[in-house]
């Protein structure tokens, strides 16, 4: 019994022995512009793309996007809520962004071409920018390269 317990315990210091000791950084706070729609793809096609590509990034845990279209609807409800209650609307608590992600999409031929770029809010300069083409069905793009894009955006910022 006491060999059982001593071979579960230096295995438990051996995984946490293993275990990166590296701490995580919080997530980033971006927000990410509309995309562009360029030859072939129209506006509404490039929102979607952009829609999950936002959500692609959400779920690596990383970021934190932030939404700034929401802000007016917001305060909307914010001060219709103050106004039932006879008070004064408060602006909510936004996270102060830093980053932002642009980016348009188009088509040539058969491959959908998608230009990502990474700004800082701060200096206006442009920290990393990824140029990728996708062969595939508009399903695929969603399900399979989005998620591969969002994969490189992290790795990008890894980097730096």
């Amino acid at each position: 019994m006491k060999i059982g317990r001593s071979v579960v315990l230096c295995f438990s210091f051996f995984v946490l022995g293993c275990s990166s000791s590296k701490p995580t950084a919080p997530p980033l706070p971006i927000m990410i512009s509309d995309f562009e729609g360029r030859s072939g793809v129209d506006a509404g096609t490039a929102q979607v793309f952009r829609d999950a590509f936002a959500a692609e990034l959400q779920k690596t845990g990383r970021f934190t996007v932030v939404d700034r279209k929401a802000t007016a609807t917001i305060m909307q409800e914010k001060e219709l809520q103050a106004a039932q209650k006879g008070e004064n609307a408060t602006m909510p608590k936004l996270h102060s962004l830093k980053k932002m992600i642009s980016g348009s999409v188009g088509k040539l031929g058969e491959d959908f071409v998608f230009n990502i770029k990474m700004t800082d809010l701060e200096t206006a300069t442009v920290d990393f920018a990824i140029a990728k083409t996708f062969n595939g069905d508009i399903e695929d793009v969603i399900e399979d390269f989005l998620p591969q894009l969002a994969r490189e955006v992290l790795q990008s910022l890894e980097k730096r």
